[in-house]
């Protein structure tokens, strides 16, 4: 069901202000009584309330009268008892249980609140309204007045739901292309691995090209994984994890791919909760297998430390590797700049959904050669609900 919005009223009008019902009451913006004086100019207090562009009401929750009202309300000349339902919505009764009313949810909850509700004007218009409410609390903390505003998001409204249907139309050539082309290259790359091995030794040139081919074959995959995968990235619900427990199981799942490695770890944190999703292993596996695949030294070390710092957790992850020249560290981030491994463009991405920070630098301060220290910074679970 929708309300109703009279819009074609006069706006010249005198507006009524009924000053005994301000004065002594508690002040909207600090719920505390407000003085005599803020409330002697009348004039003052008109000016201010004309200036803002959207409509501005108070309304008396007891019988839905409205008290003051600004010319943006559009709500022409105040009769003896306007209600807010009735000049607003052009409605005989107040809001239904379609549409909440704010005054009866402010009373409720002494605080403030924010309803949207759909009007119709008397051409027929359909216009989406984002009501907001602010209580205006009398000495004894009892609601006596509210505070109205209202913002017209009817574009907002539409434009979000072309986007929406947009995504999921994009989503769904996503995963149409994703699995057919998957589907042709693994037939291709089949293919490619028989040539292979029915080749003659000496055929050197069909080699190289046969081995091109495969590794043409194996970037298309990644570039497949890779759409894929920023359209999960941007769905998955954020959920309560235990960074500890999901550094404990990222080492163990890489060791499993890689056995000559050795690993130092180091914990000191009290709880190790932060807000993230099923992308947190992803992002810790990225750095860490990005430590060891690209080291080709026989003595293969990594040395992981994570502690509690500044309202979050730091994490280090330190290899001692080949290392990343000076020129790369500005850009490894950068998909657009440097053709590198995806894991780590991807990881960027993954940190700043969690609000988080990721940078790259030498293992030893001034000597790219002596390996590449990853350090991350996530914050707490609580820094990210407040």
């Amino acid at each position: 069901m929708c309300c109703k919005d009279r819009r074609d009223q006069p706006k010249d009008r005198d507006i009524p202000i009924l000053q005994s019902r301000l004065e002594g009451t508690y002040c909207a913006s600090h719920n505390s009584i407000a003085s005599q004086s803020e409330y002697d100019n009348k004039t003052f207090l008109l000016h201010v309330i004309e200036s803002l562009a959207h409509p501005f009401y108070v309304v008396d929750p007891q019988d839905y009268t409205i008290k003051l009202a600004n010319t943006a309300a559009q709500l022409g000349q105040l009769d003896a008892n306007p209600t807010c339902y009735r000049m607003i919505h052009n409605r005989n009764t107040p809001c239904s249980s379609e549409h909440p009313c704010p005054l009866d949810l402010v009373e409720q909850t002494k605080d403030f609140v924010v309803v949207e509700h759909t009007h119709i004007h008397s051409d027929g218009e359909t216009r989406i309204v984002e009501i907001h409410a602010h209580p205006i609390l009398d000495s004894d903390g009892n609601v006596s007045l509210v505070i109205e505003h209202s913002l017209d998001v009817t574009e907002q409204r539409q434009t979000e739901e072309k986007l929406q249907m947009e995504s999921r139309r994009a989503q769904l050539y996503l995963d149409k292309l994703g699995h057919d082309m998957a589907n042709m290259l693994q037939v291709i790359l089949g293919d490619v691995q028989i040539l292979q091995h029915c080749i003659s030794s000496d055929s050197e040139m069909m080699a190289e090209s046969l081995n091109r081919i495969q590794e043409a074959l194996g970037r298309c995959f990644e570039l497949v994984s890779q759409a894929q995968f920023t359209q999960d990235l941007i769905s998955a619900p954020l959920v309560n994890r235990s960074l500890e427990r999901a550094l404990l199981d990222c080492i163990e799942t890489v060791a499993e791919r890689h056995d000559d490695f050795l690993v130092q770890m180091s914990m000191d944190m009290e709880d190790s909760k932060i807000t993230a999703d099923k992308f947190l292993d992803t992002l810790l596996d990225n750095v860490l297998d990005n430590a060891i695949r690209h080291n080709p030294s026989d003595n293969k070390r990594v040395w992981i430390r994570a502690i509690q710092k500044k309202r979050g957790y730091k994490i280090t992850i330190e290899d001692n590797g080949p290392g990343i020249d000076d020129d790369f560290k500005s850009v490894v981030f950068n998909p657009f700049q440097w053709d590198g491994h995806f894991g780590l463009y991807s990881s960027a991405d993954i940190v700043e959904k969690y609000n988080g920070r990721i940078r790259v630098s030498d293992r030893v301060p001034g000597n790219p050669g002596s390996g590449t220290k990853f350090t991350i910074w996530l914050p707490t679970s609580e820094v990210i609900c407040r």
